[in-house]
């Protein structure tokens, strides 16, 4: 495992037109980590995504991936550095098959890597090879999100980041996308996970970042995270 993080963004502020939504933040990923970006709706969690992703301009503060600055790298740029997203919204190909879907999205990763092939994808995910011949409009919400999880997957990323991928779906769907998201830790895959459901997180997740106000305001361990009634209850709670 390496010694240095994965992921790294430090004193990161961020702006929405004059907006300021990010305030100093900081971030630290290390590989094989399931990391977990908790906070309330209008945090800054999935800001702290799109300003990694090069999605939203970066006004102050470093964001490294492998020890590499990618501050200011267009985000086709930054998703060939080994950084995989897969956004809240989904936006998978409706019109087009699950099958090619997944095919337009396939590539080798940074260093070559192509662990995640299209059999690897309906092995993890059976419901895609079973309708694979079908119209990706016509899958249910979960089935969607699986298939832009395992869209994403096909581009062979060394980081993950997921978006939200509990909101809006079944128990039963949430279930197995928190069985997906296990399967990818005990691979070594690096996840970074943003979601306001602690329940499902702390079910996956090895560590979890608090953002408040858009400022990271605790990082620690699952077990940390539960010991500590004090920042559930302030940045958390209802």
């Amino acid at each position: 495992m390496r010694a240095e993080p994965v992921l790294l963004a430090q004193g990161i502020d961020a702006f929405y037109g004059t907006s300021q939504a990010l305030f100093g933040l900081d971030l630290k990923v290390m590989a094989g980590q399931v990391m977990a970006l908790l906070g309330r709706n209008g945090s800054g969690k999935t800001t702290t995504m799109r300003a990694i992703m090069g999605m939203l301009p970066v006004h102050a503060g470093t964001i490294q991936c492998f020890g590499h600055g990618i501050g200011g790298l267009p985000t086709y740029s930054i998703a060939r550095r080994g950084i995989g997203y897969v956004p809240e919204d989904r936006q998978i190909f409706a019109m087009h098959t699950i099958e090619e879907n997944l095919e337009i999205a396939q590539k080798a990763g940074p260093h070559g890597g192509t662990d995640w092939s299209i059999d690897r994808i309906y092995k993890l995910f059976p419901i895609l090879h079973e309708r694979r011949a079908g119209s990706a409009g016509r899958l249910s919400g979960g089935e969607q999100q699986m298939l832009s999880i395992a869209r994403t997957l096909m581009g062979n990323p060394e980081v993950l980041l997921l978006d939200e991928p509990s909101e809006g779906l079944s128990p039963i769907m949430v279930n197995q996308i928190a069985e997906v998201i296990l399967a990818f830790r005990q691979a070594g895959l690096t996840v970074l996970l943003a979601e306001q459901n602690m329940h499902f997180c702390l079910g996956v997740a090895s560590d979890v970042t608090i953002v408040s106000k858009g400022t990271a305001v605790f990082t620690g361990t699952v077990d940390e995270f539960r010991a500590n009634e004090d920042v559930k209850l302030r940045h958390l709670a209802a």
